[in-house]
């Protein structure tokens, strides 16, 4: 049985079973797929344009409320059924330009490239439903096009010894460009900003010298296990690290790729990133507009860890290859 089709129909029934209608209160598709190892449900779109999830999930645990002026190239995938007027989180997001964002490729395996139906982008906001309180996003965009990387490969978490699971997989060259079929409004007036790659000096020092500290912000939920993700976006602060450390036998021992992906936390930070953050920027946080993009959330092992590592991808390797593909 292929790796789409294992889990394709009692999942999108799971999909299907969690939705939660859009009304007063807006929240996330629960996905409950047992895992050891943890890297936000990928999304795997079915033959008819609907959706399942499998493996992978990530959240922000112990953050606090993101204000969207302080993060304005956010955005999220959700998966949209029109017909019974659901909206569900999927993954987060960051906008590059008008019509690109770039978000982790695992949250959309499977999807066809063109035109997957009932998925979209909401941008421009903090909450899905304000509530009286953040800055609702605006209305959801839909997708005309996804550009996943060439060489974007599955590992298995039991091959590298990581987790007894046969199916539990990470993504090496993690990183997908989302074309939308119409622009977003970025502007003064939407408080909108395109996200600018990180200059590759900043990261390296960053890295040696633990300073400045970086921020996500997403939509993931907060608490570890299969709890909702959030109606409003969370942040956290953390800093830039050095691969060794996510390469320790009592972490990932060597799974974490040197130029494809980062290591970012500490032995003593728990603000870890977990289910429904995947996809979601790694920004510089001294900045108080924080658009200047360095990661992407992309996997970690397990959210009750006693250490705060996760595996971002690195985006400053893949410059040259998203610039490439938004100029064209």
């Amino acid at each position: 049985m292929t790796r789409t089709s294992r889990f394709k129909s009692s999942v999108f029934e799971s999909l299907k079973g969690g939705m939660r209608l859009i009304g007063l209160w807006a929240f996330a598709i629960q996905v409950f797929l047992p895992l050891d190892a943890m890297a936000d449900h990928k999304l795997v779109c079915s033959a008819g344009g609907g959706a399942t999830a499998r493996l992978v999930r990530k959240k922000v645990i112990s953050s606090i409320s993101a204000k969207f002026v302080d993060f304005p190239a956010t955005a999220t995938i959700v998966y949209s059924n029109r017909s019974k007027d659901a909206e569900g989180h999927i993954c987060g997001a960051v906008v590059l330009s008008r019509k690109w964002l770039v978000t982790a490729a695992h949250c959309l395996t499977g999807c066809p490239s063109e035109s997957p139906e009932e998925i979209s982008v909401r941008y421009g906001g903090d909450a899905y439903t304000s509530n009286g309180t953040g800055h609702e996003m605006a209305s959801a965009i839909t997708i005309e096009r996804l550009v996943n990387h060439p060489d974007l490969q599955w590992v298995r978490f039991k091959d590298k010894g990581l987790s007894s699971d046969p199916d539990a997989e990470y993504a090496i060259n993690d990183i997908a460009l989302v074309e939308l079929a119409q622009e977003m409004d970025i502007s003064e007036s939407s408080g909108v900003v395109a996200a600018t790659i990180a200059a590759d000096q900043l990261v390296s020092d960053a890295i040696d010298s633990g300073e400045p500290d970086f921020a996500i912000a997403g939509f993931g939920a907060t608490a570890d296990g299969y709890s909702a993700p959030e109606n409003r976006m969370k942040t956290a602060s953390m800093p830039l690290a050095k691969t060794e450390h996510c390469n320790d036998p009592q972490e990932y021992d060597g799974a974490v790729d040197q130029g494809s992906m980062l290591c970012v936390g500490s032995a003593e930070k728990r603000d870890l990133a977990c289910r429904g953050d995947s996809g979601s920027g790694l920004f510089l946080g001294s900045d108080e507009k924080k658009t200047v993009l360095a990661g992407l959330v992309s996997w970690t092992l397990d959210c009750n860890r006693k250490s705060g590592f996760g595996v971002y991808t690195n985006v400053i390797q893949y410059r040259d290859w998203i610039n490439n593909n938004i100029s064209q």
